[in-house]
């Protein structure tokens, strides 16, 4: 018969200091690994400190290669954030008024590629409420651009007529928001895109933002928007608002239509708007005769409500 070869307890302890001293140095690595990370993360968010209230100006130049729009990106944590018309000779211009270190304003300029935006991402929640101060008064210029604004839990005044926007991106957090368009646009918009989450929104004025696409994605807050102005194209709107209370205002002589696509849907019509008899999903204004073009509005919502209003 074979005898096979017997483990000696020597070979079994060899082994075990082996597996020991593999799992201790996996140990050391890993803690340093983390503590590596913990530095990193230290330096990349830092934690928020107070200082004395400090206010800088943003003066952003018009960009001497007119051949394309400017491209301008605005994000903004927390305070209050208010943008307006008006920079005279320059695309941006305003203040900064703050009280973090951290929030201090850092502005990047590529020949018109600009992003505005606080130096280091920063966790304010540990700071004692109220004290903390953070606020931005922009205005832009009289120079076609693409305009990106994405801000977190904020207060936020966007007036945005009057200017020559080719495009523009609104993204915020739960936010006091509202952004109009007091004035025409003063050129067309390839879109107006929305995205906003456990907001107070007000949109105002979108006839005026002369575009053809609006696209409106909502969570659970209160949006409104409204469409006076002066509608130049046919405008398509997209609505996805899941559980948030929309309200839709339409002027009584603009031809307008709504189509729900859930029917479970609680819509509350008023004014001019009518339900269709062929489609339950469907409602209209009327509007007036001569008006030429048309505004289109598809709503997909959860068990939110959907107002519509006319004015």
């Amino acid at each position: 018969a074979v005898r096979r070869p017997r483990v000696g307890r020597r070979s079994c302890l060899w082994l075990g200091l082996g597996l020991g001293l593999v799992m201790f140095l996996g140990i050391v690595f890993l803690g340093n690994f983390c503590s590596l990370l913990n530095r990193l993360d230290a330096i990349n968010n830092p934690t928020a400190a107070l200082i004395a209230l400090q206010t800088e100006s943003i003066n952003v130049p018009l960009p001497t290669d007119d051949s394309d729009p400017a491209e301008i990106e605005i994000n903004f944590g927390a305070g209050e954030l208010n943008i307006a018309p008006g920079a005279d000779g320059a695309l941006v211009s305003g203040t900064a008024t703050y009280n973090v270190a951290q929030l201090k304003p850092s502005v990047s300029n590529d020949n018109g590629q600009v992003v505005i935006e606080p130096e280091f991402e920063v966790d304010l929640s540990a700071l004692p409420d109220g004290d903390t101060q953070n606020h931005w008064d922009l205005t832009l210029g009289s120079f076609p651009m693409e305009l990106n604004v994405t801000t977190g839990a904020v207060k936020s005044q966007l007036e945005l007529g009057g200017l020559l926007l080719e495009e523009v991106r609104l993204v915020t957090g739960a936010a006091d928001y509202k952004a109009a368009f007091s004035e025409p646009n003063r050129t067309p918009m390839q879109s107006l895109r929305f995205t906003g989450g456990g907001s107070q929104t007000q949109l105002i004025g979108l006839a005026n933002a002369y575009t053809e696409d609006i696209i409106f994605k909502g969570g659970a807050g209160d949006y409104t928007l409204d469409f006076s102005g002066q509608l130049r194209e046919d405008l398509d709107v997209e609505i996805d608002a899941g559980l948030g209370q929309v309200t839709l205002r339409v002027p009584e002589t603009t031809r307008a239509a709504v189509s729900v696509s859930n029917l479970l849907a609680n819509v509350e019509p008023t004014g001019a708007w009518q339900q269709s008899p062929e489609d339950d999903g469907q409602y209209v204004v009327a509007g007036d005769a001569y008006q030429e073009y048309e505004i289109k509005i598809t709503v997909r919502i959860g068990a939110g409500n959907l107002k519509l209003e006319t004015m």
